[in-house]
């Protein structure tokens, strides 16, 4: 909790106090508890976020507020009844609160492993050399958003950035397509990232690796932030693309374009499923390659970037999650300037204990993911470092040539190798 909403809180505790307490309190008591928390009320609306969570706070301390004044600052008495609608009320909204802060809390994000700070920045790609197939810009050149994290020389002085750029835009679309009220995952926009707007890039090295980051269908740039930032504290430059109507929000510009279900229509409901699948995962591979082409100009320098001098593009790895995996290998198959891929949860399920979205931040959203089927058996606190670990171990090896690269069976046990023959 904030330091004001701590203090709503524990202001709730004390009116809850003298609701029970039958011995009558000092009117001069009851006027100083009710104007200190107008105080504190209006201080945290004016320095602190307002979160939904806190509306039912909010209802209980209102009905506890009236509910003291008459009792013990106008020294009215109130029929059993009365007295009985208002606790009832006052405690079940203050049950309503607890409820929703323990189900949906603001996290924080996990601690970057690097030595680096880490800088950001973000660009809209538009390709020329390719049609639009989905959504409104249907027709137009293909369009996407690509954001970066690097390692920083210093971030003193530039903005820290929140976890997810795009706000509310991003977080409600998120909540429609899971089937929550549009406000439920409000909170996540106030999540702060690790990194810094515009910071100048690191000399401790001539030129970093790239890795370049792409998303599942329905996902977003922002899911896979804790391994962008692990990365780019290990002296990776990393590239997360948001796929247009492949996300479930992307904004460009001013606007936001939203996911098109009608590129990935139900598998049992669509005798040619397989065409709409090959379909998206090559739009994925293509934005991957048009990613590159992008890179190429900016160290060019026909775009502006603080990094851009920074990027080594002999050593290009991709990191993708389910159909960005898929597009990943469809890329690297195609590119031969890809040096190094390692899809998540792409084709088999490696980890035991873990669904699909494991592999993404579903950990950062509620402790009821587990229940609800979202997160598996394996705890997030053991998990994510896990992922960790592995890939910036993997791409340690595969680009920077600073390690060997195995999986570590004794390590992880629920971590299994499969063996081609």
């Amino acid at each position: 909790m904030q330091f004001f909403e701590s203090s709503l809180y524990l202001l709730f505790v004390i009116m809850a106090f003298l609701m029970i307490v039958k011995k009558s309190v000092k009117s001069v008591y009851i006027l100083s508890v009710l104007l200190v928390g107008g105080a504190l009320f209006i201080a945290h609306l004016s320095f602190e976020d307002v979160r939904w969570q806190l509306y039912p706070l909010y209802i209980a301390l209102g009905v506890c507020g009236s509910f003291v004044y008459m009792k013990h600052g106008m020294q009215k008495t109130l029929g059993k009844k009365t007295k009985n609608a208002f606790m009832s009320v006052a405690f079940i909204f203050a049950g309503l609160f607890l409820a929703s802060f323990f189900a949906f809390p603001v996290y924080e994000l996990p601690e970057p492993g690097g030595n680096h700070p880490i800088g950001t920045q973000s660009f809209v790609i538009e390709d020329e050399d390719r049609i639009e197939q989905y959504g409104d810009l249907s027709g137009t050149y293909r369009k996407f958003k690509i954001q970066t994290w690097y390692p920083a020389k210093t971030i003193e002085g530039y903005e820290r950035m929140p976890w997810i750029e795009e706000g509310k835009t991003v977080t409600r679309a998120l909540s429609r397509d899971i089937g929550l009220p549009y406000f439920f995952l409000d909170h996540t926009a106030d999540i702060m990232s690790h990194a810094y707007q515009g910071a100048p890039v690191s000399d401790s090295s001539d030129v970093y690796p790239v890795v370049i980051l792409s998303h599942g269908w329905r996902g977003l740039k922002s899911i896979h932030t804790d391994y962008a930032e692990e990365l780019a504290s290990r002296g990776f430059i990393v590239v997360g693309i948001d796929h247009t109507y492949g996300s479930v929000a992307t904004v460009m510009d001013g606007k936001s374009y939203y996911l098109d279900s009608e590129a990935l229509p139900p598998r049992e409901t669509t005798d040619n499923f397989l065409d709409h699948a090959n379909r998206l995962v090559n739009t994925y591979a293509s934005d991957i390659t048009s990613t590159i082409d992008y890179l190429e100009a900016m160290k060019e320098g026909t775009y502006a970037s603080v990094f851009s001098a920074a990027l080594d593009l002999s050593k290009i790895g991709l990191l993708g999650h389910s159909t960005g995996g898929g597009g990943g290998v469809y890329a690297a198959l195609e590119d031969d300037r890809i040096k190094a891929v390692m899809g998540l949860d792409a084709w088999v399920e490696p980890i035991d204990g873990t669904t699909h979205y494991d592999f993404a931040m579903v950990y950062m959203y509620s402790p009821l993911t587990r229940l609800i089927g979202f997160s598996g058996s394996v705890d997030s606190e053991r998990l994510t470092p896990m992922l960790k670990s592995m890939i910036s171990t993997y791409f340690e090896a595969t680009l920077a040539g600073d390690a060997s690269y195995d999986i570590d069976e004794e390590k992880w046990d629920e971590v299994g190798k499969i063996s081609i023959e």
